[in-house]
Order: C-alpha cells, then structure tokens, then sequence
C-alpha cells in the first residue's frame, strides 16, 4: 500500500511569544497553515490580532518560538524576500505601506485614483 504523501504546512508558528516593555502580548501561540487552507483571524481590539501579523511578516520580532513559511525560519532567511510569498489583508497593514506605494489603495487616496481611472 503506498503511504500518503508528507505535506509541509506553509506556515508554522510554534510557541510564539511576544512581550513590550515586560508585558506578554502573545504567549504560547501555535499554528499551522496547510496548503489550500484560508484563515481569517478574529477577536477584540487588543487581544493581538495585529501583533500576530507582525510577528509573522517580521516587522515585530518575538522574543521568543519559532515562525517558519515553506522551509524557512525567521532569523534565519531573508524575510524581505519571504513577505513576497505572503497574502496577508489587514487594515492595519496600510500604517505600514507609504501613501504612494503602487497597487494599494489607502484612505482618501482611493476615490481620487478611481476617479483617474474611470476618466481614462
């Protein structure tokens, strides 16, 4: 009988902690993401939603677990290339993305751009 085959998650956090200024804002936070898989993170403001995200993409460091996607691990890969394999959506990612940057609409720069675009 042949033995299905290993699939890899494509994203693997294990126990993941974050603290600022002595206090843990995530502790002991495991996930996989398997291929084909969409998740939406839910939960109220505060509880580290956002943190998470950053944790993962790289722009907050953890203080302490492991993040991998695909076969790389943070703090060992280059994470500028590997946030290019992400698909992440957060209105709290547009703080992070300049007003200007093509392809992302922000704010009151959408109707300005769609109206540009339909006067084309």
């Amino acid at each position: 009988m042949k033995e299905p085959k290993q699939v890899s998650p494509l994203l693997s956090v294990q126990s993941l902690k974050v603290s600022r200024a002595d206090v843990d804002i995530l502790k002991g936070i495991n996930w996989e993401i398997q291929p084909g898989e969409n998740w939406a993170i839910l939960g109220a403001n505060g509880c580290g939603k956002t943190t998470l995200l950053s944790a993962i993409t790289a722009y907050r460091a953890p203080s302490s677990g492991e993040i991998h996607v695909g076969d790389d691990t943070y703090g060992e890969s280059d994470w500028n290339e590997i946030r290019q394999q992400l698909g992440i959506v957060s209105s709290a990612l547009t703080q992070r993305v300049p007003a200007d940057e093509f392809g992302i609409e922000t704010g009151t720069q959408w109707p300005k751009r769609a109206a540009r675009l339909l006067d084309t």
